[in-house]
C-alpha cells in the first residue's frame, strides 16, 4: 500500500485523504486533487503519481477525495479541500510536515480547486501556500462549452456543460471561486507562483493560457508549458497503469518539468 487512508473532519462531516508520508521530518506538503469535471473520479486513480513524488522529492502528499456533485454541488468541494489544508496547517507538529511550504496541485476540475483554494485562503489569511501546480485546467464555466474549440483530445461539448451545471447548481457561474479565469486583479495579484501545464489537442488550452496571462499581468511568478500532441488528461491516463511505460517520452518529461519546479519552489526562502 502506497498511503494511509486518513478521514479529516471538515464540517459536520468527514473527508477521506490518501497520505503519503515523506520519509523525512518537517518536509513540504503537496495538497493533491483529481479531475473528472468534479463528477467523476477518485483520489485512487492518481496513487502512482502521487507516490512517485513523494519518493522522488520527499515531499509529502494529500490526496484530497473531495466529494464529487453527483452528491452536492459547489462550494462543498472547495470548502473540503480549504478545510482539509487548515487541518494539516493547524496539525503541523502532529503530521511533522513544513507549514510554510503548502503547495497544491490538481489536474483538470482538481485544477480549477488548487487555485481557488488559493483565493479563498489569501481571503481569510489562515495559511499560505507558496506555490500552485495546474495541469489542463478548467477554469470557465461561464462560456458556452459549445463555443469552444473542439480538438481531438478535448472533452465532448455536452459533458463540458453537464459539468459545469452540476458543479455550481444554483450559484452564479461567473463567481471567481467557480470560474478563476473571472478574478479580479487584486484577487490574482495575492496568488502564489504559478507551474501550469497545457496541452495542444485539449479545447481547455486556451483558458488555461489565458489565465496564465492574467497572473503574469499581475506578476504572478508564472510558468506555461504546452505539451505536443498531448489531450486532454495525458497526465492521469500516464499514471493510470499498473506499471508507467518509460516509453512515453512526452508525459514522462513533462511530470519531470513539474517536479522540478516543484523541487525549486520547496527549497526557496519566501
Amino acid at each position: 500500500m502506497y498511503y494511509q487512508k486518513l478521514s479529516i473532519p471538515v464540517d459536520q462531516h468527514y473527508v477521506d485523504v490518501l497520505y503519503y508520508k515523506a520519509k523525512s521530518a518537517n518536509r513540504p506538503i503537496i495538497f493533491e486533487m483529481h479531475g473528472g469535471g468534479f463528477m467523476f473520479g477518485s483520489a485512487t486513480s492518481d496513487a502512482i503519481m502521487c507516490h512517485r513524488l513523494r519518493n522522488e522529492l520527499d515531499v509529502n502528499v494529500a490526496s484530497i477525495e473531495y466529494t464529487l456533485t453527483t452528491k452536492a454541488p459547489y462550494p462543498t468541494q472547495l470548502n473540503e479541500v480549504y478545510e482539509t489544508m487548515l487541518h494539516f496547517y493547524q496539525h503541523a507538529d502532529e503530521y511533522q510536515i513544513n507549514p510554510d511550504k503548502m503547495i497544491t496541485l490538481g489536474h483538470s476540475a482538481g485544477a480549477n480547486l488548487a487555485t481557488t483554494v488559493c483565493m479563498k485562503a489569501n481571503e481569510t489569511q489562515a495559511f499560505k501556500v507558496c506555490l500552485q501546480v495546474m495541469d489542463y485546467p478548467y477554469l470557465d464555466l461561464v462560456s458556452d462549452s459549445y463555443e469552444k474549440e473542439q480538438l481531438s483530445g478535448s472533452i465532448g461539448p455536452k459533458f463540458m456543460e453537464m459539468f459545469k451545471e452540476r458543479y455550481a447548481g444554483d450559484q452564479d457561474p461567473s463567481s471567481p471561486f467557480i470560474s478563476p479565469i473571472k478574478a479580479s486583479d487584486e484577487q490574482l495579484q495575492q496568488l502564489p507562483p504559478a507551474v501550469i501545464v497545457l496541452a495542444e489537442y485539449d479545447g481547455l488550452k486556451h483558458e488555461g493560457l489565458a489565465y496564465a496571462n492574467q497572473l503574469i499581468k499581475n506578476c504572478v511568478e508564472t510558468h506555461v508549458k504546452t505539451v505536443k500532441k498531448a489531450p486532454h488528461a495525458f497526465m492521469e491516463k500516464y499514471f493510470s497503469a499498473s506499471r508507467v511505460v518509460r516509453t512515453k517520452y512526452k508525459e514522462e518529461q513533462a511530470f519531470v518539468w513539474i517536479k522540478g519546479h516543484l523541487q525549486y519552489y520547496m527549497n526557496r526562502e519566501f
